[in-house]
């Protein structure tokens, strides 16, 4: 194994590395909730109503998978390794699990919130939600079947390469026809929702990029694997959580107007 994806591989970079943020945020969140809550403003609009639903869907949101963030790399390392699983089935198992996971939170978001707001229960989006976080994978699986049987000495690494690519053309769909509809016209969740989805294109697409190293033979790769590792495992809560900030504060201005 190279220099640089001894490291990768390495306990420090693929969990120690990986904790630091999302610990901090529940750390952060952990306070917060202690500190006493501000008067919310009186209000019958349903602005208001809007807003209690959208801070609650996120408050839950960020906590949860915030925890889903940490469980993955300590699941997958040290546990794994410890029940003796790491050169088989079920190493691959938790992996592709956590993998669809962590997809599968993008997807909670978009679909979710906008619902959340109006009211809507999970089973009105959750079915759409796991149904569409299985299209990427199903599509690497006939891409990279096809390439394989094609050409049997293709390197694993270039199956990751065509889920990451996979992943930033859904991203692009999703940003142009289920965000209008999550958003219900709402600009200010569209742009929410498109930015979060510009993220996660730009943490996939960084991936991809870090992989055409890999994949050309320069050991240098996988050190810049280290970047988008901290972008899908570490910063996606904290995003998430400081990018609603407008968005939530605009939801209480307006139940200010409608008081």
């Amino acid at each position: 194994m190279s220099t640089w994806h001894a490291f990768y591989a390495g306990d420090l970079q693929s969990l120690w590395a990986l904790l630091v943020a999302p610990f901090a945020f529940l750390a952060y969140r952990g306070v917060r909730a202690c500190a006493p809550s501000p008067r919310s403003v009186a209000s019958d609009g349903g602005a208001d109503v809007a807003r209690a639903r959208a801070a609650r869907f996120l408050s839950v949101y960020t906590v949860a998978w915030a925890v889903e963030t940490m469980l993955d790399p300590i699941v997958g390392g040290p546990i794994v390794r410890a029940l003796g699983w790491s050169d088989g089935f079920g190493a691959t198992a938790v992996m592709f699990a956590f993998v669809l996971l962590g997809d599968l939170r993008v997807l909670v978001l978009v679909l979710g919130l906008g619902a959340s707001m109006r009211g809507e229960p999970a089973s009105a989006w959750g079915p759409r939600a796991f149904g569409l976080v299985l299209v990427v994978p199903i599509a690497t699986g006939a891409i990279w079947g096809a390439a394989r049987a094609l050409d049997p000495s293709l390197p694993g690494q270039g199956m990751w390469l065509v889920y990451e690519l996979g992943f930033v053309a859904l991203a692009s769909v999703l940003a142009r026809r289920e965000v209008p509809r999550a958003a219900g016209g709402d600009a200010r969740l569209a742009d929410f929702l498109r930015s979060c989805l510009g993220y996660v294109a730009a943490y996939y697409a960084l991936w991809a990029a870090c992989d055409v190293v890999v994949l050309a033979g320069v050991d240098e790769g996988w050190a810049l694997r280290i970047a988008p590792n901290q972008l899908y495992y570490a910063l996606w809560i904290p995003f998430v959580h400081a990018r609603s900030r407008p968005l939530r504060s605009s939801y209480a201005s307006s139940a200010a107007h409608a008081s």
